[in-house]
């Protein structure tokens, strides 16, 4: 089973895209694919997830919307991440969730799939 996580970020801070980066370092917590979806950012925001999320020892697929910064829905963005990821399953999660140490795990474990 291939577990693909699926985050948006329009405003997230540098400090909060490395905390929830960080929380995917924890022992069960690593997905076997990270879709990133930049939805209209700053180029801090931008470069801030990009140096967070980039540290991960998987797959990442960046997406970026373009235009003006600024958020108008989650609609767009949400929806190319889900046809971008390529799992069998999506954990799907707002970009400023600190996961718990084997959250990604029980879920895979939870859909008997292999852990």
């Amino acid at each position: 089973m291939k577990l693909s996580a699926v985050i948006t970020i329009n405003n997230r801070s540098p400090e909060v895209c490395t905390q929830v980066a960080d929380s995917l370092l924890l022992p069960g917590n690593m997905p076997d694919e990270l879709v990133v979806v930049l939805d209209r950012p700053t180029t801090e925001v931008r470069d801030g997830a990009r140096a967070a999320y980039e540290r991960l020892d998987c797959p990442i697929r960046w997406i970026t919307i373009p235009g003006e910064p600024g958020w108008r829905s989650p609609v767009k963005a949400w929806n190319l991440g889900f046809l971008a990821a390529t799992g069998d399953v999506l954990y799907c999660f707002s970009s400023e969730t600190v996961q718990k140490e084997g959250n990604l795990e029980k879920v895979k474990r939870d859909l008997g799939g292999e852990v």
